[in-house]
Order: C-alpha cells, then sequence, then structure tokens
C-alpha cells in the first residue's frame, strides 16, 4: 500500500469518528458546537484533500507504468 493511501485511509477513519460523534452527540462530551464543527470541517477538507492526492499519485503511477510497458 502506499503512502498517500495509508494517509487516506487514516483520514477516512477520524472523519467516521467525527461523524458517530455527531450522529450520536457524544460529541457534547468533549467539545464546544465552535470546536466540533471546526474539527469536523477540518477531517473533511483532510479527506478531500487526501483523496486527490491519492488520485494524482494513482494516475502517475498508471503514466508511469504505461511508459514502461511501451519501451519494453
Amino acid at each position: 500500500m502506499e503512502v498517500t493511501q495509508k494517509w487516506r485511509a487514516l483520514a477516512e477513519q477520524r472523519h467516521r469518528h467525527f461523524m458517530e460523534l455527531h450522529e450520536t452527540g457524544r460529541w457534547k462530551h468533549y467539545y464546544s458546537e465552535h470546536e466540533f464543527l471546526i474539527r469536523l470541517r477540518e477531517s473533511v477538507r483532510l479527506l478531500q484533500t487526501w483523496e486527490e492526492l491519492t488520485t494524482e499519485s494513482a494516475l502517475a503511477t498508471d503514466a508511469s507504468d504505461a511508459k514502461r510497458a511501451s519501451i519494453a
């Protein structure tokens, strides 16, 4: 597994955790409403960033593999 995929998986896990906190209302035990919204938005932003980086990395790998195959 590539490094970007590992970080994406971690971002997905973190986002799922915040969504679970939101759905159950448990966030109220740990955060103020303002702080929770900031952290939830941050988890969305980080997940989107890692999704983009993972996609770009996969495209670059595919292009590199295609170039190697055409040379061989």
